[in-house]
């Protein structure tokens, strides 16, 4: 049986003023973070519902967001060209990581927490110091815009899934693209690193072995 909570509108979990374009739990599951169309992140008590922190810093819409696991941190991507580094308790932004021309349309922490990926409008993808804020590798391949990514949870490879009509995959260590796949997103890893799952816009859920 699943039970839906909290579910209309006016009650808790609401962004009155714009749709919401991504959620995340925080590592123990205790909080979950919403992005909003109306430019700000809310983060929410995940037991009784209720509004802990409302986060606001970005000139556009926000259309990522992704905890840092083991952290009160989260990173926020927006159609303002920016991620913005938050941590929960602290009503401003920590730090701003520049460098894409267009909208970023997704984030996300690998699970050391060291690096943040990125994937943008502009068709790159970026990988980040997450201490540093500085660009360690952006990834050129894509012809239109990067809307899904991950890192592998061994740190060895990125996965991003583009509107172009593919899924390709880099070397994290060295920027090197090791292939290109006939998918989109969105994409994800298995625990062991050893599959990822991709979408297509026809229905269909792909699995495919990597033996790189």
């Amino acid at each position: 049986m699943i039970r839906e909570f909290y579910s209309d509108f006016g009650s808790p979990y609401s962004h009155r003023y714009g749709g919401v374009h991504s959620v995340a739990f925080s590592c123990d599951g205790g909080a979950i973070a919403s992005a909003s169309g109306d430019k700000s992140i809310k983060i929410w008590n995940q037991r009784n519902g209720q509004l802990v922190q409302k986060l606001v810093g970005h000139s556009g819409k926000v259309l990522s967001v992704s905890f840092r696991p083991q952290s009160t941190i989260l990173a926020s991507g927006s159609a303002d060209r920016t991620i913005e580094i938050w941590r929960v308790g602290i009503s401003h932004s920590i730090r701003t990581l520049s460098g894409h021309s267009d909208s970023v349309c997704s984030v996300e922490f690998s699970q050391d927490g060291k690096t943040i990926v990125s994937g943008s409008a502009d068709s790159t993808v970026k990988l980040w110091n997450a201490e540093t804020g500085e660009v360690i590798h952006t990834f050129s391949g894509h012809s239109e815009a990067v809307t899904s990514v991950a890192i592998s949870p061994d740190r060895a490879t990125v996965a991003s899934g583009s509107r172009d009509g593919t899924v390709k995959l880099w070397n994290l260590q060295t920027g090197e693209l090791l292939c290109s796949l006939p998918a989109c997103n969105p994409v994800a890893f298995s625990p062991d690193s050893k599959t990822l799952v991709t979408g297509r816009d026809r229905g269909e859920i792909c699995i495919w072995q990597l033996g790189f």
